[in-house]
């Protein structure tokens, strides 16, 4: 009899409704399915340079990119969401062109250049996170250099 009751409380536990929507965030999709979206349906881009090794970039990742707030202006704009961790070797066509990773081989925290293109800026060290809003003609709106809370952000997208 305890055991039944210990499984009903753990099955009622683990089924409420905020449980199963805490791990949901921004639906991202990758750069090589945003060309390719973009081709056939273009609209406004958020895009999301990052690494693996960016404290920030997980900071954001776990309390921004959730917040339901962010979600819904993100729905509301109806734009498509991107990310790219700038460390990847995969190479890239946007485009008639193609991106590569051209220091892969020879530096410790490699740097796509599609990433640099859309990432850099002048007199600056390449640095994550990278939000870049962009328009349906992929003209850029604004970008963002550094960390952002989730008030920064719904200011970002406004």
């Amino acid at each position: 009899m305890i055991v039944i009751r210990y499984l009903f409380i753990f099955f009622c536990l683990f089924s409420a409704p905020g449980f199963a929507q805490a791990g949901s965030g921004i639906p991202w999709i990758s750069v090589r399915e945003l060309t390719d979206s973009l081709q056939t349906h273009p609209k406004g881009t958020l895009l999301y340079f990052h690494a693996d090794w960016c404290a920030y970039c997980k900071k954001m990742e776990r309390n921004a990119f959730r917040s339901p707030a962010v979600l819904a202006r993100l729905r509301e704009r109806g734009i498509y969401t991107a990310g790219m961790n700038v460390e990847t070797t995969d190479t890239l066509r946007f485009g008639e062109r193609e991106f590569y990773n051209r220091e892969a081989e020879t530096r410790r925290r490699p740097v796509h250049e599609f990433a640099y293109l859309l990432g850099s800026r002048e007199n600056e060290a390449f640095s994550v996170p990278v939000l870049i809003l962009l328009d349906e003609n992929f003209a850029v709106i604004r970008r963002s250099f550094s960390y952002m809370t989730t008030g920064e952000l719904l200011e970002f997208l406004e």
